[in-house]
This record gives structure tokens, sequence and C-alpha cells, in this order.
């Protein structure tokens, strides 16, 4: 222990070794000083909001005089509690602990139902009730894990400074609660800076009473259509009488869009005089509504400390506090980003900072703009992957498949290939355009992420700029100066062999003719997969040559290190084979990055990306908070598609640990979250990525450049049309449907047709609506997958799993087991009546069915040996007398009249035919047929027999919650930073 502390002192002493250079920072906020960190509930934007965790972790990685915000709540017993809203369903496990004890009361005149805290009191909640994240994409890791804590808990916390906010003082005088004479009594409210409602009658009750003479009284405003209960106005008229709000109140707490209004396309309008109407009459003012995790304004490029700076550190005004529940980022922005804005600094040693596809996160991919952007964010090099086209002019392009990144789908869809030693997917491919056709199309913002369209890039440029060649981008990076360029090579192979293509060639050429070849000005890399690229590249010394791994691995072997080393001088490695990502949680860092240094090998990282959901949950939301912790591996270059979130951290005086500023921009220990769950509640371990291969490195030596004949479009030979003799002159049914629309015919041996969850394709899944819209449209048997409740219900719904066809997430989320994610179709049904419908019981499914005089029913019975086994419920016990019932029921009549058109044996104009199967692949050429797929296998008898089915258990009734009280881990000491957690974890242990 004594050795671990001598350690970290020296560790420390040095890092006073360099003296802060003095800045003289002019705060425009309303006492001049510099604006509060305000954090809500702690850090709650990762642990649930006033738990344990959320205070402690939130002070500690936080500037020293972060304030700390309660949303006040009084119990029935007249005591106090920290939550977010007076109802606690959403942000702890009350609904499952109590869940008969919903209430109906009203607020501002509105009916509002959930579990309200002035049910119960503190004992009940704190003998049972657990805390939860209230935000549906946040970690669910501490979910129900830590008891609820009460204010006098809180207030122990060891924080320098709190605000009380009170959301429902009216509310609370209903119920004989009254909230301002609890804060005037408590003496532990000593603490309190701030105390803050949207309840004028509130701060009127308070002023001049608060326990410490020095707390502000602070006016929240809501919605400016919303209606303060006590006047009756709404927040936007008193908006307009600050000079009121003067009298009650000395500061003002308001939403963003109060000071920067965004517009309908999501882009920021010009700021509002808010803030300096409210500093000419000395009120302060607080925006509220920071996150790191909420799709912010396009602006800001999903990076949030941008958001800070636009209300801290614009030249106009700054904003007198922010209300975040990311504190961490908050800190950081304002102790570092706008208190050294104006200091010119480089971080000594930094890595090199690289676009990808320049900045591709702001302009389309590839485009001058996106080059140019680059440059103008700080990146050192500039990027081209290029590609050729099919008449042989090599361009800058992220993917030789132009359909994600420019309209060629739209355009030249008919060009559409599946070519299997490029992608699995089909695509629309440069080589197969000439340039003069690539010219027509226009550039295409997306998004590497499948949840693109919900989080778009930039989309009012969307299709902007212009696309470049190779020798284009060389001639701007010449010009421009840029430190230097990266050229990317794929498909070398592939494009010598079946296109006639030399890319290499290509590329040495336009190297050479722009003179890259002949100088050592600027930095030249050339990076491939394909380490016979590399070799072509091997005699010329000014290009520095990069081996690109397109998998993460987990480890770099000596021998597949060695193997690299003869073709290459650097590696471009993923992020996640440096700091392995599973279910959202950073693992421990892999040694890749040693292993290849120790070889003498350059390493770069790629790809960093801004948007939150990219990263791991331990890096915070925040892109900084990434690249502060890949910098101590000291790469040698960062790939990013958003330079100027690298280019800031590396230029500002807090990433440099050899300075003793206030506030450092440290590196998350890994792995950082995990740490904090109690014992026994780990998530499970994954594998690791595989190690490097010496397969994964070698490539075979390219192919020659075949001579391809020249073609245009098409196929090659006529393909033998088949006969189709019989089909009828046209493909247009309506002929049929709207010629025989008022016969009534059936023909003869048809089928029965049978609903699946009634006509679910139109009404929600086995609703009422569903079953009688079945019947309407002439369906014979409608049909029932029938589910179990707890107490035993039998009922109509297509799964178990209600998450699908119900708004159970919603409401039940804390019920959530293990459920697989589906995407959101693309392509809804009926969403008008997307909500619509009753669910019925199986005795009102089948009582309807007999009224109905429905043909029959289906009956789907699923998951009887789980129910029996483990829930005790008797599923086939149920449907015994329902059997009955079905056997009761007898055929009705003809069947809804049906199209004469579906009986061959009738000589209409247009006969309804069946298609002749494999019908389109009949049309193709000799040899250009897809790939054989294998069957699909045999039926198997092991497929059919099932065990018999176990007998009915009896499960004893149970209420979810911990079995135990979860001791949190001690981080007392850990000051407010998070890097005497990483010199412990490092030193002491022997990392």
């Amino acid at each position: 222990m004594i050795r671990c502390l001598l350690l970290i002192s020296l560790l420390i002493h040095s890092s006073e070794s360099k003296e802060v250079p003095a800045v003289n920072k002019k705060w425009l906020t309303l006492n001049g000083q510099p604006p509060a960190v305000i954090a809500r509930g702690g850090l709650s934007g990762v642990f649930p909001e006033s738990s344990s965790l959320a205070l402690n972790i939130g002070r500690d990685s936080s500037l020293r005089e972060m304030v700390m915000l309660c949303n006040l709540q009084l119990t029935k017993d007249g005591l106090g509690l920290c939550q977010e809203n007076v109802t606690l369903e959403a942000s702890t496990n009350i609904d499952m602990i109590y869940p008969d004890q919903a209430k109906t009361y009203k607020i501002n005149g509105k009916d509002v139902k959930g579990w309200f805290s002035v049910d119960f009191t503190m004992a009940q909640l704190s003998a049972n009730v657990t805390v939860k994240q209230s935000i549906s994409n946040r970690p669910k890791l501490f979910d129900n894990k830590f008891p609820i804590l009460t204010v006098d808990d809180i207030f122990r916390a060891q924080i320098q400074s709190y605000w009380l906010n009170v959301q429902n003082y009216m509310f609370y005088n209903e119920h004989k609660l009254n909230v301002a004479s609890y804060i005037q009594k408590e003496r532990i409210f000593r603490l309190v800076n701030y105390i803050s409602s949207p309840e004028i009658g509130f701060l009127k009750a308070m002023k001049g009473k608060a326990t410490n003479p020095k707390t502000k009284l602070i006016f929240v405003f809501l919605e400016k259509d919303a209606i303060e209960p006590s006047t009756s106005k709404t927040y936007g008229s008193i908006l307009e009488d600050l000079a009121t709000v003067k009298t009650f109140a000395s500061g003002i707490a308001v939403p963003k869009n109060y000071i920067w209004p965004v517009n309908k396309d999501n882009y920021l309008e010009s700021s509002t005089t808010l803030v300096l109407d409210a500093h000419k009459l000395g009120l302060e003012v607080h925006a509220t509504g920071f996150a790191n995790d909420l799709a912010t304004v396009y602006n800001y490029t999903y990076d949030p400390i941008s958001e800070y700076l636009q209300f801290i550190n614009n030249p106009q005004f700054s904003v007198d506090g922010v209300v975040s529940d990311f504190p961490p980022t908050a800190s950081s922005a304002l102790a570092c980003f706008a208190h050294f804005s104006n200091l010119n600094f480089t971080k000594a040693g930094r890595p090199l900072i690289i676009s990808h596809n320049g900045a591709s996160g702001v302009y389309s991919n590839s485009t001058d703009l996106a080059y140019q952007q680059a440059l103008n964010d700080g990146a050192d090099i500039i990027d081209c992957s290029v590609q050729m086209t099919k008449d042989g002019t090599a361009f800058c392009m992220g993917s030789a498949d132009l359909t994600t990144d420019t309209t060629a789908t739209t355009t030249f869809s008919a060009r559409s290939a599946t070519i299997p030693e490029i992608q699995p997917n089909a695509g629309v491919f440069s080589f197969d355009l000439t340039w003069s056709e690539i010219q027509t199309l226009k550039p295409q913002l997306g998004s590497p992420f499948a949840n693109g369209d919900k989080y778009p890039r930039n989309p009012a440029y969307k299709n902007t700029g212009k696309f470049v060649t190779l020798a284009e981008f060389l001639e701007f990076a010449k010009a421009k100066a840029a430190s230097g360029v990266l050229i990317n090579i794929e498909n070398a192979a592939y494009l010598a062999s079946k296109k006639g293509l030399d890319i290499v060639g290509a590329v040495s050429t336009a190297l050479s003719n722009a003179s890259f070849d002949k100088q050592s000005a600027q930095i030249v890399l050339i990076q491939s997969d394909d380490t016979s690229v590399l070799s072509k590249f091997q005699n010329v010394t000014a290009y520095e040559r990069v081996f690109s791994l397109k998998k993460d691995i987990g480890d770099a072997p000596a021998k597949s290190v060695d193997e690299i080393k003869k073709f290459a001088n650097a590696v471009n490695v993923p992020r996640q084979s440096i700091v392995p990502v599973h279910q959202g949680l950073a693992k421990a860092a892999t040694q890749v990055v040693a292993e290849l240094q120790k070889a003498n090998l350059t390493v770069y990282v790629s790809v960093m990306r801004n948007e939150f959901f990219s990263l791991a949950f331990d890096f915070l939301s925040d892109p900084t908070v990434e690249i502060a912790t890949f910098a101590p591996f000291n790469v040698s270059g960062i790939i990013t598609e958003y330079p100027a979130t690298a280019n800031r951290f590396f230029r500002n005086l807090c990433s440099d640990l050899n300075y003793n500023v206030e506030f450092a921009l440290l590196p998350i220990q890994l792995p950082y979250l995990t740490q904090f769950l109690p014992d026994g509640s780990q998530p499970p371990v994954a594998a690791p990525s595989p190690a490097l291969d010496v397969e994964d490195v070698v490539d075979p030596p390219l192919p020659a450049v075949a001579k391809v004949a020249s073609s245009s479009p098409g196929p090659s030979t006529k393909p033998k049309s088949p006969s189709i003799a019989g089909l009828g002159r046209s493909l247009l049914a309506t002929s049929c449907f709207a010629h025989f629309s008022n016969l009534n015919f059936t023909k003869a041996g048809r089928p029965l047709i049978i609903s699946h969850n009634g006509a679910s394709g139109v009404y929600s899944n086995s609703t009422d609506f569903a079953y009688q819209q079945a019947l309407n449209v002439g369906v014979d048997i409608i049909d029932c997958s029938v589910q179990m409740t707890k107490d035993g219900t039998a009922f109509c719904m297509g799964s178990a799993d209600l998450t699908t066809d119900t708004t159970a997430m919603t409401t039940f989320s804390s019920r959530s087991a293990t459920i697989l994610k589906f995407n959101r179709m693309l392509y809804p049904r009926n969403p008008a009546y997307k909500n619509t419908g009753k669910f019925v019981t199986l005795a009102e499914f089948l009582e309807f069915a007999k009224a109905k005089a429905a043909s029959g029913v289906l009956i789907n019975i699923e998951n009887a040996a789980y129910l029996a086994s483990k829930k005790g419920l008797d599923i086939v016990g149920a449907n015994d007398t329902a059997y009955e019932r079905v056997l009761s029921l007898e055929k009705v009549g003809d069947a809804t009249p049906r199209n004469l058109c579906s009986d061959l044996n009738y000589n209409v104009e247009f006969a309804l035919l069946p298609i002749q199967l494999r019908y389109l692949t009949q049309f193709l050429p000799d040899g250009t047929q897809p790939p054989v797929v294998a069957p699909s296998p045999s039926l198997d008898v092991k497929d059919a027999v099932e065990p018999p089915l176990p007998a009915v258990a009896k499960v004893a009734s149970s209420s979810p919650g911990p079995s135990t009280s979860p001791k949190p881990p001690s981080i007392a000491g850990l000051g407010r930073s998070l890097l005497a957690t990483w010199l412990l974890g490092s030193i002491c242990m022997g990392y």
C-alpha cells in the first residue's frame, strides 16, 4: 500500500511540473463568474436518477463546484425523496412491488394515473422499492439494484451545493402536505443554494424564508403554451413580463429553445434576446434539458460539447447555469473547452487526425465539400478511397457500391448486380458506369448506422458537393497544404481479373503526376487490406504502407505481425480491436496496440464517430471521452468522420495530463461501468475476438490485368424467351375483379380461408376489429393463438411477448425479460388504426364466432410445457371446455362470393393463372443463373415427437425486487475526476 501511495504521489507531482498559462477568461454571465454545472439527480444519464452511484460518480467526475439538483417529492408521512416526478413508476419498480395501488389524481386540471409518492410512507418505499433508469435507451445494468434514497441520504453525499426543485406545490397542498414548511424547518437544507419551481405561488411562499439566506429562488418556465397554475397564465405570456418575475425570483430556468430557437427542419435559428433582457433586470438564466444521448439539432453534429459551448461561450452572452444529465461533459465544456478556448495550444506528441471520406459526418462522402470541411476542422491528413469507373477513371468514394452515397439507385437501378467478391448484397458499382454517367448522379449524405433514418446527418446538405477524381483530390491536397494524404485501395484483384482495370497502376500514375513520389513535405499513406497491393509500392520510400484490418481481432501474435512487416510499415486497427465492446459495454483493453508497436509498426485507429449510439455506455455518450480513453494508447493517428471533435480535444490544455488544470480530460478506466455492479450481477462474459492469423495477412499475388471486351450494358447473349402462350394478353387482373364484381360465384373445391390473428394486416393483432374484418372480407375460419395471464385468464394474442402488438413497453418496461429487438417496419400497416380495437378473452372469441356464424375456429396452443412447469398455468386445461364449444359450431351455408377468373374451366378473356415456378430465373442467359441454394431439411421424427407435458406446478406468488440490497462500491477519495481510479487499478493491481 505504501508503494502504491508513493507512486501515485510521484505521478501527481509530475503532473504539476508544467505551470498552467494565465488565461483571462471573460464570462458573459450575470455576475461575471463561470456558469454553474447543475447535475439533475447526479450522473443520471448513466445511473438511475438520485441513486447512490449517480450522486457519487457524478460528484467525483465533475467540477467540485457541481450543483446537485433534487426533484423534491413528499411521501404520505411528509418526508422528502428525490425523484423526477410525483408519480414514481417511471424511475422505480414501485408498480411491481405494489401492483394494485395505482391511483388517478388531478394535477393542474389534468387526470394523471400512476403510483404517487403521497400514497406511500417512506418506510414502505425504503424497505422494498428500488430505482431504475427512466429513459429506454440508457443502460439498464443498474436497474432495481439500489434502494430509493431519502433526502437525508442524498444530503450526506458530501456535495458542496444543492438545488431543490418543487414541481407540484398545489398538488401537495391538496394532500395536506406543505412543501414550503418542510423546507423551512429542515436544517439539512442549509446547503441548498437554489430553490426552484414552475409555480409562482410556491416561490412567493418561500421568499425570505429559506434556511440559507443566500439561497436563490428560481422560476422554472415550462413550454410556452403550458398554464402556470397559480395565475392561470401561459408561461409564454409570463415570459413577456420578466420585471414581474424579478419581484419573486432571482433567476429563471428555461428550456434551451427559449434561448436558441430551433426551426421545423431541426436547425438553429438566431438567438433570442432573453438572456440579455434577463441580465439587464438582474435575473440569472439557467438552461435546462441538456443530455448527451438526445438527438440534438443538426448544427451540433451529435457533439454534446458543441451544444454547451453554444450556450456558455458565444460572443453575445452566457447562461448562468446548465442543467444536465451528464455533468462530466458539462464540466469539461466549461472548465476546458470554454475556459481555454482562446489559448493557442497543441498537445505534444498528439496523433495525426485523419479524415474518413473527408468530414463525412457533415458533408456527403468524399466530395469537395467534405474534404474542405475536414481541413477546416483540423484534419492533418485527408483520405481518398479510390474507385474505378468502367472507362478507367480513378475517383474518390467510400465504396465501389454507389447505392448508399449517391443517387445511383434512382438512375441506374437496371445496372444493379450481386458480386460476392465485393459484398454479399446487390449494388450499383462504379466499375459498371462511366465517369460521365457518374457525374450525372448527386452525392447522398447517408449514415453508416441501421437507424440512420432516425438519426440523419446534416440533411439540409444531403445532396450537396461534387465528386472528385483522384487527380483532382491530389491537386486539392497540394493547393491547401494538407499535412498529407491517405490513399485507400480495395478490390484490386477483382478489378484486374474481371473488369480489366488496373487500380494500382492508376494510383501510382496519379501520385507520380502530382509529384508525391518525389517529395517529403507531405505524408503519403498507401492503405490496403491486400498485402499484394502494398507490395507494389515497396520501392517508393516517400510512401508509408498501411495494412488495413477489416475485422476485429483480440490478439496480434508475433508470427502474424512478422508477416505484416514484410509488406507494411503501419496498421489501421478497428477501434473495437483495441477496446472491445459487448452489448454496449466496454471490456478490458486488448494488447493489440502494444504487440504491434513492439514490432515497430505504426498504429492508426479507426473509425471514430460522434453519434452517441455508436459509443459504449462507458464513454458517457460523449465522443470526447472515447478519444480521451484512446489517447494513452499512443496511437499515431485517429481516423474519424468528425475531425473537429478530435482536433478540439488535442488542441486543448486539459488533454495534457502534465498540466495541473482544475479539470483534466482523463481516460476512462476499462472496463468502467461493470466495476460498479454488485457481486453476482455482472453481465455474461463474451468470447474475445479471434487472434490475427497469418492467413488473414497474406494474399495471393495480384492477377494480370485482363483484356475485357468493351460492351454496352445488357446480356452478352440473347436469352431464349420461355413459352408463355395462354397467359393472356395482359397482367392486369383488373379485368377480372372489376368485370365480375357483381357475380355471385365460388370456385368448386376451393380451400378454406383461415385468418392469422384476424385480419391482422388491417387492424391490430387478435382484436375484435381484426376478427370482424376477417369475416367481412370472406374468411371461413377465424383463429385465436391462446395466451395465459398471470391470474389464469386465457385470451387471444399472436405472441406471449406483448412488446410488438401492444403498448406494453411503454407501460410495463420494468417487467421486461429477455426480449428480441425488432426493427420498425419501413412500410407500416394502416397507421390511422394502429391502437384501435379491444383485446378478447378466449371465451369472448368463441361467443363471437358463434354469434357471427363463422364456418369454424382455429385454436393455436404454444408454450404449454413452459407454462405448466414454470408458471403453474394449465393452458391445455383452459381449452378443454373451449374444445367442446368448438365442436358445437356448425358449418354455415355458402362462402363469400369468389371470382370467376379463378376457375380455369371457364373460357374467360383473362384468367388468374399460376406463375410458372422459377419464373424469373428462366429469363437469365446461360451461365448467369444465381447460386443453387441447399433445400430446407426434411421433416424428421424428432421434429414431430415431443416429451409428455409436465404436471402443472404450484408456483408461489412473489413480487419482483432484489433479494438483497447490494452494497455500493466504495469510491470515497476518488476526487473530482476518474484519474485516481485508473491509477489505483493500473499501479496497485499490476496492470
